[in-house]
């Protein structure tokens, strides 16, 4: 009886140990699950502000797009009048009519004049026209740029989700 009595201590002791120590095993998990899940609303809380950034991005893109659709019929606008004011003053290969010349209002000198300062006018609408499709292509790559970061952060955000599930699934 002596005997059982001193296995059954044993028992118990070992069996307290064993306690203790998954008491101290449920412990660590459960400061791993709280520190997880604290880093899990951390990412959350990154991507939310990213989603904002991009969502800011995107509508400045918008924004930019109208200002260049309006600096477009603006340059449209100004080539037309161009080209209209150089028609006046030439033929249909583009030289310089000088029967048209005298046929106007203003002086030869003044005519001729206008008609250079029409061509340096052309040229800056050249130039600006050039910009404003370096602008557009700029902004297309732009918006394939942050369409990609929207796309990762969706896929980070389904892997945090993942990754919790499987965590208090564990639990």
């Amino acid at each position: 009886l002596q005997d059982k009595m001193d296995n059954t201590r044993e028992q118990i002791d070992s069996n307290r140990f064993e306690i203790g120590t998954l008491e101290g095993d449920v412990m660590q998990l459960d400061s791993l699950i709280l520190e997880s899940e604290a880093k899990i609303n951390s990412v959350k809380s990154q991507i939310s502000q990213k989603e904002f950034e991009i969502q800011d991005s995107l509508e400045n893109l918008e924004f930019t797009d109208i200002q260049i659709d309006n600096q477009k019929e603006a340059v449209e606008s100004y080539l037309r009048m161009l080209y209209f004011e150089k028609n006046l003053n030439s033929t249909e290969n583009l030289k310089t009519n000088f029967f048209k010349l005298f046929l106007r209002n203003d002086s030869i000198s003044k005519s001729l004049q206008n008609s250079s300062f029409l061509s340096i006018l052309e040229k800056q609408a050249s130039n600006l026209i050039g910009g404003l499709q370096s602008l557009e292509r700029d902004q297309v790559k732009e918006n394939h740029d942050l369409t990609l970061k929207r796309n990762q952060l969706d896929e980070l955000e389904e892997q945090l989700e993942e990754e919790y599930r499987n965590l208090t699934a564990q639990f």
